[in-house]
């Protein structure tokens, strides 16, 4: 009698699948973090953007500018950039090749070269014709600014002696509208690393109603706060809903020491609203 071949062993569905997934997911490094666009923003085509990220990658790593819509790959916005310091000037739409049509779930993606790290915005982003953003209720373009970034109080001075750090008792940001229109709603957001808790931090909050020439100063973070001196904190302002702000070039700003000043637009000190308890 001839004995049975035994038969081949089969893995269950599910653990066939747990097996596959591991293999196919490679782990996601954490040196980057795209803090603009991020989510919600609405971007007039062909006007100038700022593309902006946090990197605590190697010193030298470079990496690559992507745009994608809902989760596809459109194309190259820059194909070899600094990982450092975290910023790009973008033609709103425009990628290597091509340019994108108007629409919405738009996304940026920043990669280092070999693959290792990536990081996309949080959230979709819109992309808007001029003649599809201009409504009854905003016949004219807004145009915010952000203008400092600063704390209450600086009580270990500017930076920490010694230390790639400075400390910040608290998180606010000033914004101006210098437009002659209302923004009715807007968004601001700052990133920084956290030495304390040793991650990247992103803070973000909705703002309403700033009037024509009115200026704010928007609390962030009402705790004090330890930031690596050389990524330093990135700030952005956006207008939301169905303004748009053509002039993108205002709207970031980076601080690499601790500041109470409230500052005017030419970086001047305007007036003692805020006193810097150790700079005199």
């Amino acid at each position: 009698m001839t004995p049975a071949t035994p038969r081949p062993r089969a893995f269950p569905p599910l653990a066939l699948c747990l097996c596959l997934c591991c293999i196919a997911a490679p782990a996601r490094a954490g040196c980057l973090t795209v803090t603009a666009p991020n989510g919600g923003e609405t971007l007039l085509l062909g006007t100038a953007a700022a593309i902006t990220w946090t990197s605590t990658c190697a010193p030298g790593t470079r990496v690559r500018v992507v745009l994608r819509k809902n989760g596809a790959y459109v194309g190259d916005i820059a194909a070899d950039v600094p990982a450092a310091p975290g910023s790009f000037t973008w033609q709103a739409g425009r990628y290597q090749g091509g340019t994108a049509p108007a629409g919405s779930g738009y996304r940026i993606r920043v990669k280092t070269l070999d693959g290792s790290a990536f990081d996309d915005s949080n959230a979709g982003f819109s992309l808007h014709m001029q003649a599809a953003t201009v409504s009854a209720t905003a016949s004219l373009p807004v145009d915010l600014e952000l203008e400092n970034i600063l704390s209450g109080a600086c009580p270990y001075g500017p930076t920490l002696a010694g230390v790639d750090a400075f400390y910040m008792n608290d998180l606010k940001v000033h914004v101006r509208n210098r437009s002659q229109s209302t923004v009715k709603e807007f968004r601001v957001r700052v990133t920084y690393y956290d030495l304390a808790r040793q991650r990247n931090e992103v803070v973000t909050r909705d703002v309403k109603a700033l009037g024509p020439g009115e200026e704010r100063i928007v609390d962030l973070v009402r705790a004090p706060v330890l930031v690596r001196a050389a990524t330093g904190i990135r700030g952005a302002v956006v207008p939301l809903g169905r303004l748009v702000d053509p002039d993108m070039s205002n709207n970031t700003l980076g601080v690499r020491r601790c500041n109470t000043r409230v500052t005017s637009g030419t970086g001047r000190p305007a007036g003692s609203v805020i006193q810097d308890i150790l700079g005199r």
